[in-house]
Formats: structure tokens, sequence, C-alpha cells
């Protein structure tokens, strides 16, 4: 991570999507993680809240992948 002239920028951006093969229906976790990627240098209130929605796309598809 470099910073130049007060903002975040990656000589190689992070990898924020492992292996999530697993998981019946991970779309939402996906799209939210992608979300952050996409904000994270350019629009950090857009990545804080997307990492907010991940949250909330993990606590929904924990309880369905666990058969709760």
């Amino acid at each position: 991570m470099n910073k130049a002239k007060g903002q975040i920028s990656w000589i190689n951006p992070p990898v924020l999507v492992r292996d999530l093969s697993g998981l019946n229906d991970p779309s939402g976790i996906i799209v939210e993680l992608e979300r952050i990627r996409r904000d994270l240098t350019t629009d950090p209130q857009g990545a804080i809240g997307a990492a907010k929605q991940l949250i909330e796309a993990t606590t929904k598809t924990a309880p369905r992948e666990l058969g709760s």
C-alpha cells in the first residue's frame, strides 16, 4: 500500500474473494466484496458501506448454509 496525496493506492490490490465454492449461494457476499474492492481507493465511504452490507449478507447466508 502506498499513500500519495492523502489517498490509498495499491501496487498489488488485495484479493478479497477466496474460495466460496462450498457455499450454496455466495452471491450476496461476492457482490459486497466486489464493491469493497472497487471502492477501496476511490470511495472509502462507499467501501465502509459495502463492508456493513457484507456483514449483513454474511449473517443472512450463515443460517441458510447451516440449515437453520
